[in-house]
């Protein structure tokens, strides 16, 4: 699988979710937290990561992104 290949990009997403995924469980942050099927697709919840946590009240979901490079 070629680096810039849709396939390998997609497959480096789900495995930043994984790992993300399992840090939270992990540091007994959210033991109900998991990846989100199909995010972004209809009228759901637009997070790729679904927790139980709440930020001043509102649902916390997590958007991940796999980036070679960081541009601030």
């Amino acid at each position: 699988m070629a680096a810039g290949t849709a396939k390998a990009r997609k497959q480096k997403g789900n495995d930043l979710e994984n790992y993300v995924v399992e840090r939270i469980r992990s540091l007994g942050m959210d033991q109900r937290a998991n990846r989100s099927p199909g995010s972004g697709n209809g009228n759901r919840e637009k997070a790729d990561i679904i927790t139980t946590m709440t930020i001043l009240g509102q649902a916390a979901g997590l958007e991940c992104k796999h980036m070679d490079r960081l541009n601030v």
